[in-house]
């Protein structure tokens, strides 16, 4: 009797988990349009270990710190993340889960 229990568990374990992550991919993206100054910081890792690279932030008008991820290529025709350091601009981004408080920056201009 013991056995039969089992089997059927497993499948409905299966199927719950599936129902959870179906019901977490339906969920709408919240999409927002911030403007502040945009930072770039820089960081390395253990001397060797050829670890590194840059994180994006936002500083809204509220003063809020928001951390973007984003493409580089977004970055280019504005002259790249050296040249837009410091400079105002205007984004649409969508809320992400990870890191918290992320914004996934979809267009990106300068004010």
């Amino acid at each position: 009797m013991q056995r039969g229990r089992a089997r059927v568990r497993g499948p409905l374990l299966v199927a719950a988990f599936l129902f959870v992550l179906w019901i977490t991919a339906c969920q709408p993206t919240q999409r927002v349009s911030l403007s502040g100054w945009f930072h770039v910081i820089w960081y390395d890792g253990p001397p060797g270990s050829g670890v590194g690279g840059a994180t994006y932030w936002l500083e809204d008008d509220q003063g809020e710190s928001h951390q973007l991820l984003l493409d580089e290529k977004l970055l280019q025709p504005l002259g790249g993340s050296v040249a837009l350091t410091g400079k105002r601009v205007k984004i649409i981004a969508e809320v992400v889960s990870a890191p918290p408080g992320a914004l996934r920056v979809l267009a990106i201009e300068l004010e």
